[in-house]
């Protein structure tokens, strides 16, 4: 393990060596992106020394390039410092003890002028500190290789610890050596300081004339203005250079920078030909810088083949292109902690045809024209130019392009006059003993965006919803509608949290099952986890079915009237008790409770029968009372029994009836008995007053009979519904 350890750290010395402070390593990040993409090894390591050492703190700080404002690098750095703080969080680093700080385009590790440096810039710095008898100190190597070894190291790995310091001493001298290396070669490279040969001509603009036209190079510089489709103003300097090494072969080289108002271009393009006879093929490779508003600058590649037959006064070639170097990133915006979403510039591939012809001896009409591979409505590109020679080394030109930059959905065109110095301008389009320069395609390109991917979240554990009354036996839990924000895959996990215990089949799965028992109630969790280790939880509940209850018979328990014999006029008391009925029936009365009395005053002897039915029958019985006769010395009239209007009442609480309004024709005293023989069974407070009283329930119907007797044999009823709502 120790092994392992040491070439680790083997592995992170060259990098920091690089910096001009005794501080770790470097973490490079692409052009215009705060994502971490390399150092993963190194920041690992730090994380795991951070955690073992609750006593150390890290400063990290970010760094740019040269390239856009001031602010957005400073704010690109940061973006940057916090990146690599994320990461070190994530490896379970307590954030409290970094600190993420961005210092944009200043302390440059190397030049700005390559694409190297400007990689080597585009850093963050990781500062590591102890604090040692109160005093704050930076780690250095030597005591970052201690810490490795739980504080000052072993005596048998003192071997390792040295050979570790021998192999940090030798990269130092490599590193020097290359450096001393790369500045003879730079110095190697430089260019010659004269422009002329032994006899004073000059060697740029060197031509040589014979036969129909035998020269062997061109090179020429050229100015243009004009406008663009908007009126804006536009402007492009270029210079060309061409060398016929062979008779067949030649190398070109060109450049040039076009100026918009709100883009600025500069495009390079290198070719080598090949022409046998008529006919001449040629390969360019092709670099473009772009810099819009708004945007961060890009640098892209093409790749082209040109094919061109030459004719006494004219060729006409066909050429394709390839994107080699493309996807520079341009802009950012941040969609959620997970993803961000950039804009990147995408080469589109052209397919074309290009002509030139003279038109007499001093002008010509050269042009091409293109399909380009591109989704967007402007998929034609091309450009026309006449070129009239004004004297030796000097033409003016005039030129339309149509999409030769950015392709969008409406056509860009551009419109301009210039002048070309040099002897480029009599190469024009011709017949000739020697290879001649080709014309090279423009890259033309679009802006594209993607998602790319640059934290986790975590998923979301759906368990499913509630279940009730489930029938007992085999439950299904489904956890299917889990989801995960980035689309990872899920692994799952069922857990019993509460209910009698059972086992879950398949629990790892999205589906489980299990076998539940009748009338429990059950709850589980569902931890749903993602290839980064994030999870997420939900709970379900699940409420068995009761189990069926046991069915019973219908059952009187008695039904008995006192007393059995009467006198008209006097009243009878029946009193009766059932369990298990559906409806209880006292005919030739009515519905009644299950359980209950009931005073009445029969005016001749009456059989009462008591009916007590369910689903399993209906069972009776009788009684029977004997009534007789007295003389009535006076007549009399039954009182009007009134119970009052229906009653609606909103919301539960104590309910009072009204029987106040009932009365006697011949002003004899009432009796009252009230009767409940609907609704469900409540307690009656008061049931032998004219206002008695009960507790409502809401959503319930009720329905009470008051019996009204004046103590002569005159009996009245009136029904009243109670509503509750």
């Amino acid at each position: 393990m120790k092994t392992i350890l040491m070439a680790c750290l083997l592995c992170l010395a060259p990098v920091a060596m690089a910096g001009d402070h005794d501080g770790l390593e470097h973490v490079n990040f692409p052009l215009n992106s705060s994502v971490v993409v390399d150092a993963f090894q190194g920041l690992d390591l730090l994380g795991d020394v951070m955690k073992k050492y609750p006593d150390l703190s890290l400063e990290v700080v970010g760094y740019t390039d040269d390239i856009s404002t001031e602010n957005y690098n400073r704010a690109l750095a940061e973006r940057r410092a916090k990146s690599v703080k994320a990461y070190l969080e994530s490896r379970g680093v307590d954030g409290s003890r970094v600190t993420a700080t961005g210092k944009g385009e200043i302390n440059f590790v190397a030049a700005n002028d390559s694409r190297e440096g400007r990689f080597q810039n585009r850093r963050v710095e990781l500062l590591l500190y102890e604090t040692v008898d109160g005093t704050r100190k930076l780690v250095s190597y030597h005591r970052l290789i201690e810490l490795f070894f739980d504080g000052t190291p072993k005596a048998e790995d003192d071997e390792h610890h040295q050979l570790i310091l021998q192999k940090l001493s030798d990269l130092e001298k490599q590193q020097a050596e290359f450096k001393d290396a790369m500045a003879k070669h730079a110095e190697m490279m430089k260019p010659a300081q004269s422009t002329t040969d032994e006899n004073g001509r000059n060697k740029w603009n060197q031509t040589t004339l014979s036969g129909s036209m035998n020269f062997q190079g061109f090179s020429g510089v050229s100015f243009d203005i004009g406008i663009d489709d908007n009126d804006d103003f536009t402007g492009r300097i270029a210079g060309q250079y061409f060398k016929a090494i062979t008779d067949q072969f030649g190398v070109q080289a060109q450049g040039d920078y076009t100026y918009y108002d709100t883009l600025g271009e500069g495009q390079f393009d290198a070719a080598l030909i090949y022409q046998i006879g008529r006919f001449k093929m040629a390969g360019a490779a092709s670099y473009k810088m772009i810099d819009m508003d708004g945007f961060s600058t890009a640098i892209v590649g093409q790749g082209s083949v040109i094919a061109d037959i030459t004719f006494d006064n004219g060729s006409i070639g066909l050429f394709g292109t390839a994107p080699f170097d493309d996807g520079d990133v341009v802009d950012t915006s941040q969609l959620n902690f997970a993803y961000v979403r950039e804009t990147y510039v995408d080469v589109v591939q052209q397919f074309g045809l290009s002509f030139g012809f003279n038109i007499g001896s001093k002008a010509a009409l050269s042009g091409s024209i293109a399909s380009l591979d591109t989704d967007h409505d402007s998929d034609i590109g091309g450009n026309l130019r006449f070129g009239l020679n004004l004297r030796d080394n000097l033409t003016w030109y005039l030129e339309f392009e149509l999409n030769e930059n950015l392709i969008t959905d409406d056509d860009s065109e551009r419109y301009a006059t210039g002048i070309r110095l040099g002897s480029w301008g009599q190469a024009r389009s011709m017949s000739s003993d020697q290879v001649t320069p080709v014309m090279i395609p423009r890259i033309r390109y679009e802006l594209a965006t993607r998602d790319t991917r640059t934290g986790n979240t975590s998923p979301i554990a759906e368990a499913g919803p509630t279940q009730t009354d489930v029938p007992a036996g085999t439950v299904t839990l489904n956890g299917s509608a889990s989801s995960d924000p980035e689309g990872d895959a899920l692994s799952f996990s069922w857990t019993q949290v509460s209910g009698p215990l059972t086992q879950i089949a398949n629990s790892d799965s999205a589906i489980a099952t299990f076998e539940g028992a009748a009338g429990a109630a059950y709850s589980f969790m569902l931890t749903v986890r993602d290839e980064f280790g994030a999870s997420g939880s939900d709970i379900v509940s699940i409420f068995m079915e009761a189990a069926p209850e046991e069915v019973f018979d219908p059952v009187i328990n008695f039904f008995t009237a006192a007393p059995t014999t009467i006198t008209q006029g006097e009243l009878v008391n029946l009193t009766w008790s059932t369990d298990h009925a559906d409806t209880v029936m006292l005919t030739p009365y009515g519905q009644v409770n299950a359980q209950g009395s009931l005073v009445l005053s029969p005016t001749e002897s009456i059989v009462y029968t008591l009916s007590a039915t369910n689903d399993q029958g209906t069972v009776s019985e009788t009684v029977t009372i004997t009534v007789n006769p007295v003389e009535v010395e006076e007549p009399n009239t039954a009182p009007v029994a009134h119970a009052g209007a229906d009653i609606f009442r909103n919301g539960a609480g104590t309910i009072m009836l009204n029987g106040t309004a009932s009365f006697d024709p011949d002003g004899d005293d009432l009796t009252y008995q009230w009767i409940q023989i609907a609704g469900e069974v409540v307690s009656l407070a008061g049931d032998h007053t004219a206002t008695p009283s009960f507790e409502g329930s809401l959503s319930r119907n009720y329905i009470f009979r008051l019996v009204v007797s004046d103590g002569k044999g005159g009996i009245d009823t009136d029904d009243v519904l109670v509503t509750v709502f």
